[in-house]
């Protein structure tokens, strides 16, 4: 099982300059929890829905309200390709306390695999063993 066969492509992006209010909207309009961030094309952060910093407040005239991508993203983000095995993604996930990667290919973001994704996979997988495991009415 390949990343590339489960992962969700193509992923939505974001530019850093991009505000955090801006991306929350999104985020919320597209029912998505993390988004990949990039500077020109580049991937170099990701900033999740759940990540407390992003608590920007409901002031509309709050200063805070100008605070873009670049400002909260988490840099060093952990990626995989498309061709990596799935098993490989989920130990990352583990590994590093996260619940999704982006996919990278050539230095583009081409997808994002998410501990969702995995499950299905895995949900898949067991029903394939099971139904295996029946034997055929006679």
């Amino acid at each position: 099982m390949l990343v590339r066969d489960w992962m969700t492509s193509p992923a939505v992006t974001l530019p850093s300059e991009t505000r955090v209010v801006d991306a929350l909207e999104l985020m919320a309009v597209r029912k998505i929890r993390r988004v990949p961030i990039l500077e020109d094309g580049t991937l170099v952060g990701i900033l999740a829905v759940s990540d407390p910093r992003c608590v920007v407040g409901p002031d509309e005239n709050s200063p805070r309200r100008g605070v873009t991508l670049g400002d909260l993203m988490k840099r060093g983000v952990v990626t995989v390709r498309p061709d990596d095995r799935l098993d490989h993604a989920a130990w990352l996930m583990v590994e590093h306390e996260i619940s999704g990667l982006p996919v990278v290919e050539d230095g583009r973001v081409v997808g994002l695999i998410t501990e969702s994704d995995i499950f299905t996979a895995f949900t898949h997988l067991m029903e394939g063993l099971r139904n295996a495991a029946v034997p055929p009415r006679r």
